[in-house]
């Protein structure tokens, strides 16, 4: 009996070292804005929000979620009225992310995740109104730099990404598949 209490006593005091040493939360939420920069042809400026969550596997090795947002307007002048255009690009991605955890204050990372994109088109010109939808494949490829503010808070100093997203929607491409080339950037604040 006292051999086993013993041993409890000596994993426990192991594990509580290890800990020590790996001192890495379980997960990870940021939050922050990002800016999009279309390779539509449209040469559009989007803005809006990213937030992500990864479940830290190891020190090294973690499997991310990333929703993110981009919004833009703006007007295209004819030569009989102005038509009215909201454009709006929501990305739902999911893949590994490898953490260089170089030091205790800053953490760079990299990441290739994957998923879908949503695609919504509103033109309004007078009194008509016109909507495209699409949804198809998403992935960026990229990474950032995170600088420890606190205990349980850090800054995404930046996170740059390439996005590709792949459509294929009749209405405008009937035989096609488009792939259209984003650059995205992001920064903002993880919670840990």
């Amino acid at each position: 009996m006292r051999k086993l209490l013993f041993l409890l006593f000596l994993f426990s005091v192991c594990q509580v070292v290890v800990q020590a040493q790996d001192d890495v939360p379980p997960f990870e939420i940021f939050g922050g804005y990002t800016y999009l920069k279309t390779g539509s042809g449209y040469d559009q400026d989007l803005h809006g929000w990213n937030t992500s969550v990864s479940g830290n596997l190891t020190r090294h090795f973690a499997i991310k979620a990333d929703f993110a947002g981009h919004y833009d307007n703006y007007t295209v002048r004819t030569a009989f009225n102005n038509v009215e255009v909201d454009n709006s690009l929501h990305t739902f991605m999911f893949g590994p992310q490898f953490n260089m955890r170089s030091s205790d204050r800053v953490n760079p990372f990299i990441h290739a995740i994957f998923g879908v994109a949503r695609d919504i088109t509103n033109a309004r010109q007078g009194n008509a109104r016109a909507t495209i939808a699409d949804t198809g494949f998403a992935m960026a490829l990229g990474g950032g730099v995170d600088a420890k503010l606190g205990e349980h808070v850090s800054w995404r100093v930046f996170q740059t990404d390439y996005l590709l997203t792949r459509y294929r929607n009749p209405q405008r491409f009937p035989v096609r598949k488009e792939s259209v080339h984003h650059f995205r950037v992001a920064t903002g604040l993880v919670f840990h």
